[in-house]
């Protein structure tokens, strides 16, 4: 536990030092009107539900912290990222993992490499999944390709992607990091079509149904460097190039299109929303 302790702190550290490089312009980004967002996509009577939040680190710090929870039938997932709020880059990362096993990963972003650690839980451990035991530990070295591409994670891309402007600044490169892969990942921001939406808007509980002004972002992925075993780019469960749908006015996720696995071209609506401020 004392290993484990200092790794976070080391971690937590580098994040701290890194906000301090950030300038005071990029400390004082805008977090997305939104707090949080539910989506929802139902197939052969199974329902696929991921939940994305994202607000200020609770240290006081100027990284945003993100927190993504999915589930699907008797599967589930829960992503933590804290990254710089102006260019989403990561400074931690955890991922835990439950199903028929669970497990936790967690990675730090420090200068020249990632430290990745596994845990699993000894016999029938239920205590708090990062003090599990380790059962690996590995450096991974950053991939000559990524150069000054700030380093981020797929559902990071989310408030990422809503900055882009039809017309403004319409494009953006960065580099996504997965397990051992990262990818080049290119956004690209164009005027979208009427889309039909179905939703609730949280905290007052209003129903928004009917179309809406949309403005689309495409998201292109490549790898960035040799992949380590299969390809593992995904965002919501989507795989490949994804199109991301936001209401023109709002700057609210609508809708996600892409290929999913053993079902082919889909697509992810958002079914709630909760806003950080009333709407008015």
């Amino acid at each position: 536990m004392l290993a484990g302790a200092l790794r976070h702190a080391r971690g937590a550290l580098f994040c701290a030092l890194a906000g301090l490089a950030v300038p005071l312009a990029a400390r004082a980004a805008e977090l997305p009107a939104w707090q949080q967002l539910v989506f929802e996509q139902s197939r052969f009577g199974v329902t696929a539900r991921s939940l994305v939040a994202v607000d200020t680190a609770a240290d006081g710090s100027a990284a945003w912290q993100l927190e993504a929870r999915s589930s699907v039938a008797d599967n589930s997932e829960t992503v933590t990222l804290a990254m710089a709020a102006d260019s989403g880059a990561l400074c931690q990362r955890a991922r835990y993992s439950a199903g028929r096993n669970q497990r936790y990963k967690g990675w730090d972003y420090l200068p020249g490499y990632v430290e990745r650690e596994r845990r699993e839980p000894a016999g029938g451990d239920t205590a708090d999944p990062a003090s599990w035991p380790v059962s690996s530990r590995k450096s991974i070295a950053y991939p000559a390709e990524l150069g000054s591409l700030a380093l981020t994670d797929a559902y990071a891309l989310l408030p990422l992607a809503a900055r882009l402007r039809v017309d403004g600044v319409s494009s953006a490169v960065y580099a996504v990091h997965t397990d051992f892969n990262f990818y080049r990942v290119s956004l690209v921001a164009s005027a979208g079509e009427a889309l039909a939406v179905d939703y609730r808007e949280l905290p007052a509980g209003q129903l928004r149904q009917g179309e809406r002004s949309t403005r689309v972002v495409d998201v292109r992925v490549s790898p960035l460097g040799p992949l380590h075993g299969a390809p593992d780019f995904s965002l919501l469960g989507l795989e490949g190039d994804i199109r991301i749908i936001f209401d023109a006015a709002s700057d609210l996720p609508l809708q996600l299109r892409g290929l999913a696995p053993r079902v082919g071209a889909t697509a992810i609506n958002l079914s709630e929303v909760t806003l950080r401020t009333p709407a008015q």
